[in-house]
Protein backbone atom coordinates (compact mmCIF):
# COMPACT_ATOMS: atom_id res chain seq x y z
CA UNK A 1 0.00 0.00 0.00
CA UNK A 2 2.89 2.22 1.53
CA UNK A 3 4.87 1.90 -2.07
CA UNK A 4 1.47 2.73 -4.28
CA UNK A 5 0.67 5.69 -2.23
CA UNK A 6 4.25 7.02 -2.61
CA UNK A 7 4.14 6.14 -6.18
CA UNK A 8 0.86 8.29 -6.71
CA UNK A 9 2.31 10.80 -4.44
CA UNK A 10 5.93 11.19 -6.52
CA UNK A 11 4.85 10.23 -9.99
CA UNK A 12 3.33 13.35 -10.81
CA UNK A 13 5.36 15.48 -8.82
CA UNK A 14 8.60 14.31 -11.14
CA UNK A 15 6.66 14.22 -13.83
CA UNK A 16 6.19 18.22 -13.72
CA UNK A 17 9.45 18.78 -12.30
CA UNK A 18 10.88 17.18 -15.36
CA UNK A 19 8.82 19.01 -18.10
CA UNK A 20 9.82 22.54 -16.21
CA UNK A 21 13.50 20.74 -16.65
CA UNK A 22 12.84 20.50 -20.45
CA UNK A 23 11.63 23.65 -20.67
CA UNK A 24 13.84 25.56 -18.85
CA UNK A 25 17.23 24.19 -19.67
CA UNK A 26 16.49 23.05 -23.45
CA UNK A 27 16.91 19.95 -25.59
CA UNK A 28 20.83 20.37 -25.72
CA UNK A 29 21.52 21.08 -21.86
CA UNK A 30 18.51 18.74 -21.00
CA UNK A 31 21.07 16.23 -23.31
CA UNK A 32 23.38 17.02 -20.96
CA UNK A 33 21.86 16.34 -17.67
CA UNK A 34 21.20 12.80 -18.99
CA UNK A 35 24.48 12.05 -19.81
CA UNK A 36 25.68 13.19 -16.65
CA UNK A 37 22.99 11.02 -15.22
CA UNK A 38 23.89 8.20 -16.98
CA UNK A 39 27.84 8.51 -16.63
CA UNK A 40 27.27 8.38 -12.84
CA UNK A 41 24.87 5.53 -12.95
CA UNK A 42 27.13 2.85 -15.16
CA UNK A 43 30.26 4.39 -12.64
CA UNK A 44 27.91 3.15 -9.78
CA UNK A 45 27.33 0.04 -10.87
CA UNK A 46 30.89 -0.68 -12.25
CA UNK A 47 32.42 -0.27 -8.92
CA UNK A 48 29.82 -2.24 -7.15
CA UNK A 49 30.84 -5.52 -8.45
CA UNK A 50 27.58 -6.98 -7.60
CA UNK A 51 28.14 -6.40 -3.53
CA UNK A 52 24.69 -5.12 -2.94
CA UNK A 53 22.80 -7.59 -4.78
CA UNK A 54 24.64 -10.27 -3.15
CA UNK A 55 24.24 -8.85 0.10
CA UNK A 56 20.66 -8.73 -0.76
CA UNK A 57 20.44 -12.64 -1.96
CA UNK A 58 22.71 -14.18 1.02
CA UNK A 59 21.22 -11.80 3.74
CA UNK A 60 17.89 -12.55 2.48
CA UNK A 61 18.20 -16.31 3.13
CA UNK A 62 20.01 -15.83 6.42
CA UNK A 63 17.22 -13.42 7.65
CA UNK A 64 14.29 -16.05 6.62
CA UNK A 65 16.47 -18.79 8.26
CA UNK A 66 17.13 -16.78 11.64
CA UNK A 67 20.61 -16.10 11.27
CA UNK A 68 21.03 -12.93 12.71
CA UNK A 69 24.40 -13.08 13.43
CA UNK A 70 25.27 -13.82 9.55
CA UNK A 71 23.56 -10.91 8.57
CA UNK A 72 25.06 -8.50 10.75
CA UNK A 73 28.66 -10.18 9.77
CA UNK A 74 27.26 -9.52 5.60
CA UNK A 75 26.18 -5.87 6.32
CA UNK A 76 29.34 -4.51 8.42
CA UNK A 77 31.61 -6.05 6.01
CA UNK A 78 30.15 -4.92 3.02
CA UNK A 79 29.92 -1.26 4.45
CA UNK A 80 33.92 -1.13 4.57
CA UNK A 81 33.94 -2.58 1.33
CA UNK A 82 31.69 0.74 -0.09
CA UNK A 83 34.25 3.13 2.44
CA UNK A 84 37.26 1.57 0.92
CA UNK A 85 36.31 0.73 -2.83
CA UNK A 86 33.16 2.26 -4.21
CA UNK A 87 33.19 5.76 -2.38
CA UNK A 88 36.81 6.93 -3.58
CA UNK A 89 36.15 6.05 -7.06
CA UNK A 90 32.94 7.50 -7.81
CA UNK A 91 34.40 10.81 -5.91
CA UNK A 92 36.57 10.89 -8.69
CA UNK A 93 34.51 10.24 -11.07
CA UNK A 94 32.41 13.24 -9.99
CA UNK A 95 35.10 15.53 -9.85
CA UNK A 96 35.87 14.84 -13.39
CA UNK A 97 33.07 15.37 -15.15
CA UNK A 98 31.41 18.17 -12.98
CA UNK A 99 31.51 21.89 -13.78
CA UNK A 100 30.11 23.47 -11.02
CA UNK A 101 30.78 25.98 -8.22
CA UNK A 102 33.28 24.24 -5.68
CA UNK A 103 31.23 24.46 -2.83
CA UNK A 104 28.37 22.60 -4.66
CA UNK A 105 30.88 20.13 -5.52
CA UNK A 106 32.06 19.88 -1.87
CA UNK A 107 28.78 19.30 -0.88
CA UNK A 108 27.68 16.67 -3.50
CA UNK A 109 31.10 14.65 -2.27
CA UNK A 110 30.29 14.97 1.19
CA UNK A 111 26.63 14.54 1.27
CA UNK A 112 25.75 12.68 -2.39
CA UNK A 113 29.06 10.33 -2.13
CA UNK A 114 30.61 9.78 1.38
CA UNK A 115 27.19 9.60 3.50
CA UNK A 116 25.45 7.19 1.39
CA UNK A 117 28.65 5.26 1.29
CA UNK A 118 28.91 5.05 5.59
CA UNK A 119 24.91 4.41 4.94
CA UNK A 120 23.95 2.93 2.05
CA UNK A 121 23.31 -0.56 4.13
CA UNK A 122 19.78 1.20 5.73
CA UNK A 123 17.96 0.29 2.30
CA UNK A 124 19.10 -3.57 1.96
CA UNK A 125 17.96 -3.75 5.94
CA UNK A 126 14.71 -2.72 5.07
CA UNK A 127 14.44 -4.68 2.31
CA UNK A 128 15.96 -7.66 4.41
CA UNK A 129 13.43 -7.23 6.96
CA UNK A 130 10.00 -7.01 4.51
CA UNK A 131 10.11 -2.90 6.35
CA UNK A 132 9.13 -2.16 2.28
CA UNK A 133 6.41 0.48 4.12
CA UNK A 134 9.09 2.46 6.05
CA UNK A 135 11.28 2.40 2.82
CA UNK A 136 8.41 3.53 0.66
CA UNK A 137 7.71 6.61 3.29
CA UNK A 138 11.15 7.54 3.37
CA UNK A 139 11.30 7.59 -0.40
CA UNK A 140 8.55 9.97 -0.89
CA UNK A 141 9.29 12.69 1.75
CA UNK A 142 12.58 12.62 0.19
CA UNK A 143 11.50 12.69 -3.00
CA UNK A 144 9.72 15.56 -2.19
CA UNK A 145 12.09 17.64 -0.85
CA UNK A 146 14.93 16.61 -4.25
CA UNK A 147 12.20 17.97 -6.35
CA UNK A 148 12.12 21.16 -4.60
CA UNK A 149 15.48 21.60 -4.67
CA UNK A 150 15.79 20.65 -8.18
CA UNK A 151 13.34 23.41 -8.68
CA UNK A 152 14.97 25.95 -6.78
CA UNK A 153 17.80 25.40 -8.63
CA UNK A 154 16.96 25.53 -12.35
CA UNK A 155 14.98 28.55 -11.65
CA UNK A 156 17.76 30.19 -9.48
CA UNK A 157 21.23 28.81 -11.52
CA UNK A 158 19.55 26.70 -14.74
CA UNK A 159 22.81 24.86 -15.62
CA UNK A 160 22.10 20.92 -15.88
CA UNK A 161 25.53 20.34 -13.68
CA UNK A 162 23.90 21.97 -10.89
CA UNK A 163 20.53 20.13 -11.05
CA UNK A 164 22.91 16.88 -10.93
CA UNK A 165 24.83 17.78 -8.01
CA UNK A 166 21.54 18.65 -6.04
CA UNK A 167 19.69 15.40 -7.11
CA UNK A 168 23.24 13.65 -5.78
CA UNK A 169 23.26 15.28 -2.73
CA UNK A 170 19.50 14.93 -1.92
CA UNK A 171 19.92 11.42 -2.71
CA UNK A 172 22.71 10.59 -0.14
CA UNK A 173 20.68 12.12 2.49
CA UNK A 174 17.84 10.03 1.73
CA UNK A 175 19.91 6.65 1.99
CA UNK A 176 20.46 7.75 5.65
CA UNK A 177 17.04 8.48 6.94
CA UNK A 178 16.74 4.99 6.44
CA UNK A 179 18.67 3.62 9.65
CA UNK A 180 15.98 5.53 10.98
CA UNK A 181 13.55 2.18 10.70
CA UNK A 182 15.84 -0.27 10.76
CA UNK A 183 16.29 -3.08 13.51
CA UNK A 184 18.60 -1.69 16.46
CA UNK A 185 21.54 -4.72 16.09
CA UNK A 186 21.24 -4.26 12.18
CA UNK A 187 21.95 -0.20 12.56
CA UNK A 188 24.19 -0.99 15.23
CA UNK A 189 26.10 -3.68 12.21
CA UNK A 190 25.55 -0.95 9.75
CA UNK A 191 27.40 2.21 11.36
CA UNK A 192 30.06 -0.08 11.95
CA UNK A 193 32.17 -0.97 8.92
CA UNK A 194 34.57 -3.79 9.16
CA UNK A 195 37.41 -5.24 6.45
CA UNK A 196 35.37 -6.80 3.58
CA UNK A 197 37.18 -10.22 3.86
CA UNK A 198 35.93 -13.70 4.25
CA UNK A 199 32.26 -13.33 3.29
CA UNK A 200 30.03 -16.75 3.07
CA UNK A 201 31.31 -19.49 1.05
CA UNK A 202 29.96 -18.51 -2.41
CA UNK A 203 29.05 -15.09 -1.75
CA UNK A 204 32.10 -13.58 -4.51
CA UNK A 205 31.45 -16.75 -6.98
CA UNK A 206 27.87 -15.20 -7.01
CA UNK A 207 28.72 -10.92 -6.29
CA UNK A 208 31.35 -10.98 -9.48
CA UNK A 209 29.39 -12.21 -12.30
CA UNK A 210 26.24 -10.62 -11.16
CA UNK A 211 28.43 -7.29 -10.81
CA UNK A 212 29.57 -7.91 -14.64
CA UNK A 213 26.10 -8.62 -15.53
CA UNK A 214 24.54 -5.69 -13.64
CA UNK A 215 27.08 -3.44 -15.59
CA UNK A 216 26.01 -4.96 -18.93
CA UNK A 217 22.52 -4.91 -18.28
CA UNK A 218 22.63 -1.40 -16.74
CA UNK A 219 24.18 -0.18 -20.33
CA UNK A 220 21.27 -2.12 -22.02
CA UNK A 221 18.24 -1.26 -19.49
CA UNK A 222 19.24 2.63 -19.10
CA UNK A 223 19.55 5.92 -21.16
CA UNK A 224 23.54 4.86 -22.08
CA UNK A 225 22.36 5.67 -25.58
CA UNK A 226 23.32 9.20 -24.77
CA UNK A 227 26.53 8.22 -24.67
CA UNK A 228 27.01 7.29 -28.32
CA UNK A 229 24.47 10.30 -29.42
CA UNK A 230 26.96 12.03 -27.23
CA UNK A 231 29.51 11.41 -30.18
CA UNK A 232 27.42 10.76 -33.18
CA UNK A 233 24.94 12.74 -32.90
CA UNK A 234 24.28 16.42 -32.11
CA UNK A 235 23.36 17.57 -28.36
CA UNK A 236 19.80 18.24 -29.72
CA UNK A 237 18.95 14.57 -30.51
CA UNK A 238 20.44 13.58 -27.33
CA UNK A 239 17.52 15.45 -25.57
CA UNK A 240 14.94 14.43 -27.41
CA UNK A 241 15.88 11.00 -26.90
CA UNK A 242 16.51 11.12 -22.97
CA UNK A 243 13.51 13.13 -22.74
CA UNK A 244 11.70 10.46 -24.50
CA UNK A 245 13.01 7.72 -22.61
CA UNK A 246 12.43 9.54 -19.75
CA UNK A 247 9.21 9.76 -19.68
CA UNK A 248 8.67 5.89 -20.70
CA UNK A 249 10.45 5.22 -17.22
CA UNK A 250 7.85 7.43 -15.53
CA UNK A 251 4.94 5.68 -17.22
CA UNK A 252 6.22 2.24 -15.89
CA UNK A 253 7.24 3.54 -12.53
CA UNK A 254 4.68 1.99 -10.67
CA UNK A 255 5.37 -1.31 -11.75
CA UNK A 256 8.91 -1.14 -11.27
CA UNK A 257 8.08 -0.01 -7.26
CA UNK A 258 6.57 -3.66 -6.81
CA UNK A 259 10.04 -5.13 -7.93
CA UNK A 260 11.81 -3.91 -5.07
CA UNK A 261 10.00 -6.13 -2.28
CA UNK A 262 10.07 -8.93 -4.51
CA UNK A 263 13.51 -9.40 -3.85
CA UNK A 264 14.08 -10.52 -0.78
CA UNK A 265 10.55 -12.20 -0.59
CA UNK A 266 11.19 -14.56 -3.20
CA UNK A 267 14.91 -15.34 -2.10
CA UNK A 268 13.66 -15.98 1.41
CA UNK A 269 10.96 -18.23 -0.33
CA UNK A 270 12.92 -20.62 -1.77
CA UNK A 271 15.03 -20.84 1.45
CA UNK A 272 11.89 -21.77 3.46
CA UNK A 273 9.10 -22.74 1.35
CA UNK A 274 10.59 -23.79 -2.14
CA UNK A 275 7.26 -26.21 -3.50
CA UNK A 276 5.18 -22.21 -3.74
CA UNK A 277 7.40 -20.80 -6.28
CA UNK A 278 5.58 -21.36 -9.06
CA UNK A 279 2.51 -19.94 -7.70
CA UNK A 280 4.65 -17.00 -6.72
CA UNK A 281 6.25 -16.65 -10.11
CA UNK A 282 2.31 -17.25 -11.58
CA UNK A 283 1.18 -14.36 -9.67
CA UNK A 284 4.24 -11.99 -10.12
CA UNK A 285 3.87 -11.87 -13.67
CA UNK A 286 -0.15 -11.85 -13.89
CA UNK A 287 0.39 -8.63 -11.53
CA UNK A 288 3.35 -7.27 -13.53
CA UNK A 289 1.74 -7.74 -17.30
CA UNK A 290 -1.76 -6.36 -16.06
CA UNK A 291 -0.52 -3.20 -14.57
CA UNK A 292 2.28 -2.43 -16.83
CA UNK A 293 -0.98 -3.49 -19.87
CA UNK A 294 -3.24 -1.00 -18.36
CA UNK A 295 -0.69 1.91 -18.76
CA UNK A 296 0.64 0.98 -22.03
CA UNK A 297 -3.11 0.74 -23.64
CA UNK A 298 -4.04 4.08 -21.55
CA UNK A 299 -1.20 6.64 -20.40
CA UNK A 300 1.11 5.68 -22.88
CA UNK A 301 -0.98 6.84 -25.88
CA UNK A 302 -2.68 9.87 -24.47
CA UNK A 303 0.69 11.30 -22.99
CA UNK A 304 2.20 10.73 -26.25
CA UNK A 305 -0.02 12.72 -28.50
CA UNK A 306 0.58 15.69 -25.40
CA UNK A 307 4.20 15.63 -25.75
CA UNK A 308 4.58 18.71 -28.34
CA UNK A 309 1.67 20.60 -26.14
CA UNK A 310 3.84 20.40 -22.88
CA UNK A 311 7.35 20.14 -24.15
CA UNK A 312 7.10 22.78 -26.68
CA UNK A 313 7.63 22.44 -30.69
CA UNK A 314 11.55 21.77 -29.69
CA UNK A 315 10.45 18.20 -28.71
CA UNK A 316 7.91 17.51 -31.37
CA UNK A 317 9.99 14.21 -32.10
CA UNK A 318 10.00 12.90 -28.90
CA UNK A 319 6.23 12.03 -28.81
CA UNK A 320 6.70 9.34 -31.76
CA UNK A 321 9.87 7.65 -29.90
CA UNK A 322 8.26 7.76 -26.74
CA UNK A 323 5.63 5.49 -27.75
CA UNK A 324 7.93 3.42 -29.53
CA UNK A 325 10.08 3.19 -26.24
CA UNK A 326 7.24 2.86 -23.65
CA UNK A 327 5.89 0.08 -25.78
CA UNK A 328 8.84 -1.99 -25.50
CA UNK A 329 9.38 -1.25 -21.62
CA UNK A 330 5.71 -2.23 -21.04
CA UNK A 331 7.31 -5.86 -22.90
CA UNK A 332 10.53 -5.70 -21.09
CA UNK A 333 9.30 -4.65 -17.57
CA UNK A 334 7.60 -8.37 -17.98
CA UNK A 335 11.27 -9.61 -17.52
CA UNK A 336 12.02 -8.00 -14.15
CA UNK A 337 9.73 -10.96 -12.26
CA UNK A 338 12.16 -13.14 -14.44
CA UNK A 339 14.79 -11.88 -13.23
CA UNK A 340 14.51 -11.84 -10.00
CA UNK A 341 13.29 -15.75 -9.43
CA UNK A 342 16.78 -16.76 -11.58
CA UNK A 343 18.50 -14.03 -8.97
CA UNK A 344 17.06 -16.42 -6.03
CA UNK A 345 18.58 -19.80 -7.51
CA UNK A 346 22.45 -17.94 -7.48
CA UNK A 347 22.27 -18.13 -11.19
CA UNK A 348 24.76 -14.45 -11.90
CA UNK A 349 26.76 -16.26 -14.74
CA UNK A 350 23.69 -16.92 -16.33
CA UNK A 351 22.24 -13.37 -16.14
CA UNK A 352 25.44 -12.32 -17.08
CA UNK A 353 25.43 -14.07 -20.35
CA UNK A 354 22.06 -12.67 -20.98
CA UNK A 355 23.19 -9.33 -20.39
CA UNK A 356 26.31 -10.12 -22.74
CA UNK A 357 23.78 -11.01 -25.54
CA UNK A 358 21.86 -7.69 -25.29
CA UNK A 359 24.44 -5.45 -24.74
CA UNK A 360 25.98 -7.04 -27.93
CA UNK A 361 22.61 -6.49 -30.35
CA UNK A 362 22.47 -2.53 -28.81
CA UNK A 363 26.16 -1.84 -29.73
CA UNK A 364 25.64 -3.28 -32.93
CA UNK A 365 22.36 -1.95 -33.51
CA UNK A 366 23.58 1.97 -32.10
CA UNK A 367 26.72 2.07 -34.95
CA UNK A 368 24.85 1.28 -37.88
CA UNK A 369 21.61 3.03 -37.21
CA UNK A 370 22.39 6.36 -34.94
CA UNK A 371 25.00 7.76 -37.86
CA UNK A 372 21.65 7.35 -40.37
CA UNK A 373 18.92 8.09 -37.70
CA UNK A 374 20.15 9.79 -35.02
CA UNK A 375 17.96 9.78 -32.18
CA UNK A 376 15.66 6.89 -33.87
CA UNK A 377 18.73 4.99 -33.80
CA UNK A 378 18.76 4.74 -30.40
CA UNK A 379 15.40 4.30 -30.22
CA UNK A 380 15.39 1.12 -32.20
CA UNK A 381 18.54 -0.18 -30.60
CA UNK A 382 17.06 0.32 -27.06
CA UNK A 383 14.02 -2.15 -28.80
CA UNK A 384 15.93 -4.38 -29.94
CA UNK A 385 18.26 -4.71 -26.87
CA UNK A 386 15.25 -4.87 -24.05
CA UNK A 387 13.74 -7.96 -27.11
CA UNK A 388 16.81 -10.22 -26.91
CA UNK A 389 17.18 -9.55 -22.79
CA UNK A 390 13.27 -10.38 -22.35
CA UNK A 391 13.55 -13.35 -24.53
CA UNK A 392 16.69 -14.67 -23.19
CA UNK A 393 16.38 -14.17 -19.59
CA UNK A 394 12.72 -16.09 -20.20
CA UNK A 395 13.96 -18.83 -21.66
CA UNK A 396 16.47 -19.04 -18.87
CA UNK A 397 13.76 -19.50 -15.98
CA UNK A 398 11.74 -21.79 -17.95
CA UNK A 399 14.02 -24.29 -18.04
CA UNK A 400 14.45 -24.34 -14.30
CA UNK A 401 10.88 -26.00 -14.09
CA UNK A 402 9.23 -23.28 -12.03
CA UNK A 403 6.29 -22.43 -14.33
CA UNK A 404 5.01 -24.14 -17.12
CA UNK A 405 5.43 -22.38 -20.89
CA UNK A 406 1.68 -22.81 -21.24
CA UNK A 407 1.45 -21.08 -17.67
CA UNK A 408 3.32 -18.39 -18.24
CA UNK A 409 1.83 -17.01 -21.54
CA UNK A 410 -1.58 -17.16 -19.80
CA UNK A 411 0.00 -14.87 -17.18
CA UNK A 412 1.49 -12.23 -19.38
CA UNK A 413 -1.55 -12.41 -21.83
CA UNK A 414 -2.70 -9.04 -20.28
CA UNK A 415 0.73 -6.90 -21.77
CA UNK A 416 -0.21 -8.69 -25.05
CA UNK A 417 -3.66 -7.31 -25.47
CA UNK A 418 -2.57 -3.89 -24.24
CA UNK A 419 -0.06 -3.50 -27.22
CA UNK A 420 -3.33 -4.14 -29.62
CA UNK A 421 -5.22 -1.53 -27.61
CA UNK A 422 -2.37 0.56 -27.73
CA UNK A 423 -2.20 0.73 -31.89
CA UNK A 424 -5.97 1.14 -31.94
CA UNK A 425 -5.64 4.26 -29.67
CA UNK A 426 -3.00 6.19 -30.86
CA UNK A 427 -4.55 5.35 -34.39
CA UNK A 428 -7.51 6.63 -33.54
CA UNK A 429 -6.44 9.83 -31.66
CA UNK A 430 -3.82 10.84 -34.17
CA UNK A 431 -7.07 10.80 -37.09
CA UNK A 432 -8.53 13.62 -34.75
CA UNK A 433 -7.91 16.59 -36.27
CA UNK A 434 -8.92 19.04 -33.26
CA UNK A 435 -6.90 20.29 -30.26
CA UNK A 436 -4.47 17.75 -28.80
CA UNK A 437 -5.93 17.52 -25.66
CA UNK A 438 -9.19 15.89 -26.91
CA UNK A 439 -7.11 13.44 -29.34
CA UNK A 440 -5.34 12.31 -25.71
CA UNK A 441 -8.72 11.87 -23.64
CA UNK A 442 -9.83 10.02 -26.72
CA UNK A 443 -6.79 7.98 -26.78
CA UNK A 444 -6.68 7.32 -23.45
CA UNK A 445 -10.10 5.88 -23.19
CA UNK A 446 -10.43 4.11 -26.07
CA UNK A 447 -7.05 2.24 -25.25
CA UNK A 448 -8.69 1.68 -21.87
CA UNK A 449 -11.99 0.52 -22.50
CA UNK A 450 -10.41 -1.84 -25.63
CA UNK A 451 -8.04 -3.45 -23.18
CA UNK A 452 -10.83 -4.16 -20.46
CA UNK A 453 -12.76 -5.73 -23.44
CA UNK A 454 -9.80 -7.89 -24.22
CA UNK A 455 -9.53 -9.30 -20.56
CA UNK A 456 -12.95 -10.37 -20.72
CA UNK A 457 -12.65 -11.83 -24.12
CA UNK A 458 -9.76 -13.59 -23.71
CA UNK A 459 -10.20 -14.21 -20.06
CA UNK A 460 -7.36 -13.06 -18.35
CA UNK A 461 -5.25 -10.44 -15.98
CA UNK A 462 -6.37 -10.75 -12.29
CA UNK A 463 -7.53 -13.97 -10.48
CA UNK A 464 -9.75 -13.74 -7.90
CA UNK A 465 -7.14 -14.62 -5.19
CA UNK A 466 -4.74 -11.68 -6.44
CA UNK A 467 -7.78 -9.14 -6.11
CA UNK A 468 -8.05 -10.58 -2.50
CA UNK A 469 -4.46 -10.30 -1.74
CA UNK A 470 -4.88 -7.22 -2.66
CA UNK A 471 -7.70 -5.95 -0.71
CA UNK A 472 -6.78 -7.53 2.68
CA UNK A 473 -3.60 -5.23 2.25
CA UNK A 474 -5.65 -2.25 1.99
CA UNK A 475 -7.22 -0.05 4.94
CA UNK A 476 -10.98 -0.34 4.91
CA UNK A 477 -11.53 3.00 3.86
CA UNK A 478 -9.97 2.27 0.37
CA UNK A 479 -11.48 -0.74 -0.26
CA UNK A 480 -14.22 0.71 -2.13
CA UNK A 481 -12.73 2.75 -3.86
CA UNK A 482 -10.32 -0.10 -5.30
CA UNK A 483 -12.60 -2.82 -5.07
CA UNK A 484 -14.16 -1.58 -8.44
CA UNK A 485 -11.13 -1.09 -10.15
CA UNK A 486 -9.71 -4.71 -9.58
CA UNK A 487 -13.34 -6.67 -10.30
CA UNK A 488 -12.58 -4.46 -14.03
CA UNK A 489 -8.96 -6.45 -14.12
CA UNK A 490 -10.33 -9.42 -12.58
CA UNK A 491 -11.90 -12.87 -13.87
CA UNK A 492 -12.13 -16.33 -12.29
CA UNK A 493 -10.89 -19.28 -12.66
CA UNK A 494 -10.38 -22.74 -10.38
CA UNK A 495 -8.05 -22.28 -7.57
CA UNK A 496 -4.46 -23.14 -8.57
CA UNK A 497 -3.03 -25.87 -7.46
CA UNK A 498 -0.64 -26.96 -4.41
CA UNK A 499 2.42 -27.93 -7.13
CA UNK A 500 2.26 -24.39 -8.06
CA UNK A 501 0.70 -24.77 -11.67
CA UNK A 502 -2.52 -23.17 -12.83
CA UNK A 503 -5.21 -26.10 -13.94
Amino acid sequence: MWTGVHTLVSLPVAFVVNLLLARVLGAADYGRLALLTAILEVAGVVVGLGVGTAVLQFGAKAHARGDRNAVRALLSKSQGFRLLWTAPIVTGVVVLFANAPAGLLIAALLFGVWLPAATSGGPACLALENKADRGAQVAMVTNLFLQTAVVITVVTVATADAVWLVRLVVGGVSAAATLIFVSKDYRRAVLAPRLPIRFPSGFWKFALPTGASAIIGTLVASRTEVLFLDRLATAEQVGIFALAYGLSTHIFAPVQTLMNPLVPAISGLREVDAPTLGRALSRSLRVTSTVAGLMVASALPALALLVPLLYGAEFTEASGMFLALGAAAGLAVLGSPMRIFVLSQLRGGSLLWVDVAALVVAVTAMIFTIPIYGAWGAVLAKIASSATQLLLVSAVELRSGTLGVVQTFRAVGPSLIACVALGVAWTAGSLIGVHPLVGAIVAGFLGLTFFMGGLRVAKTGLTDADAVLVLTTLPRSLRRLVGPVLRSLTWSHEPELDNGYSP
